[in-house]
């Protein structure tokens, strides 16, 4: 039943969720999805030295597998880091 709603609400849907519920899970970070079609760019922030660079490029896959649980191929990419900002572009 889970899988069946996370493919009828669509990767857009779900990463914009995603982005209400971050913080809630890992305080003193923020997500922040915006999506345009079939691209999304996601912004975290989080306090400087908490992820290292290894944990951003984990994050990939964990976004991966959100847009793929929506019933679609996708692909993300850790497309830029600085200190307490990690930007991601993903697309499907």
């Amino acid at each position: 039943m889970y899988a069946s709603l996370m493919r009828v609400a669509g990767p857009a849907l779900i990463l914009k969720g995603a982005s209400l519920r971050w913080s809630n899970f890992r305080r003193g970070t923020k997500l922040d999805a915006r999506t345009i079609k079939a691209t999304s760019s996601v912004r975290m922030t989080f306090p400087h030295g908490l992820f290292l660079t290894r944990n951003l490029i984990g994050f990939t896959g964990v976004f991966r597998a959100t847009i793929e649980a929506a019933g679609v191929h996708g692909d993300v990419e850790l497309v830029r880091e600085e200190p307490g900002v990690a930007i991601y572009d993903a697309h499907w």
